[in-house]
């Protein structure tokens, strides 16, 4: 039992997991966004289980007052209609969005979905939507996508990401999720075996140590930009 809880300790204080990993690293940028009347946009929002956490959280930066969900995949959506204000069915290669018209754009495991020229499209898309804070989380490199979940033919990965892609624009690059070398497709362990279960994820957290910031060997990445009009 102890070992277990000090486990427990260890993955938020390493900021294993994409939740933790925004809220520590979101009160690290430069500026913060006004807290009067906020409007968070979640960019292929999917079943919305991310946003759920972030806006369920006490932090003022993330204190919105307007949450908004789009995806193209339906049956996602019409789940995610319990978690945002509004939902709304659309294509992100052709956001329908005023210039700076929101405060929080959130894209989570999304552009890796997108062919490269169309991720480098969307991604100028959501700076010039946001007046506040753009966070992205995408797997570093090319991580195969063979299992789609829930038959949604959208989740085919077609690109592959490296931090000075986005280091480059401006982004503040965070890794999370451990080492890449560990860990197969869905984030699940490489080597399949009950036994050693432990051992691996004891060497997750131990290798998120150096990922979080040598971002080249992590499993997944955080891309943070205050966007300024």
């Amino acid at each position: 039992m102890y070992i277990r809880k000090l486990l427990q300790l260890l993955e938020k204080r390493t900021y294993l997991q994409a939740i933790d990993a925004i809220l520590h690293y979101i009160s690290t940028a430069d500026n913060h966004v006004s807290s009067s009347s906020k409007i968070l946009l979640d960019v292929g929002c999917g079943k919305g289980n991310l946003a759920k956490s972030l806006v369920n959280v006490d932090k003022p930066v993330l204190a919105v007052s307007y949450t908004l969900g789009i995806d193209i995949f339906l049956p996602s959506l019409l789940i995610a209609k319990k978690v945002y204000d509004d939902v709304l069915r659309c294509d992100i290669r052709f956001l329908p969005f005023r210039d700076a018209s929101c405060d929080i754009v959130l894209a989570s495991q999304i552009i890796e979905h997108l062919s490269k020229n169309d991720g480098l499209t969307l991604i100028k898309d959501l700076e010039r939507i946001s007046k506040g804070k753009i966070i992205i989380t995408v797997p570093v490199g090319y991580n195969p996508k063979r299992h789609l979940e829930d038959d949604d033919p959208w989740q085919i990965h077609k690109s592959a990401w490296h931090p000075d892609e986005f280091k480059t624009r401006g982004f503040k690059v965070y890794g999370y999720a451990g080492a890449r070398f560990l860990l197969g497709e869905r984030g699940e362990f490489k080597i399949k075996s009950r036994m050693f279960a432990p051992f691996l994820f004891a060497m997750i957290l131990l290798t998120q140590l150096i990922t979080r910031k040598f971002v080249t060997a992590s499993y997944q990445m955080l891309c943070i930009k205050n966007v300024k009009h």
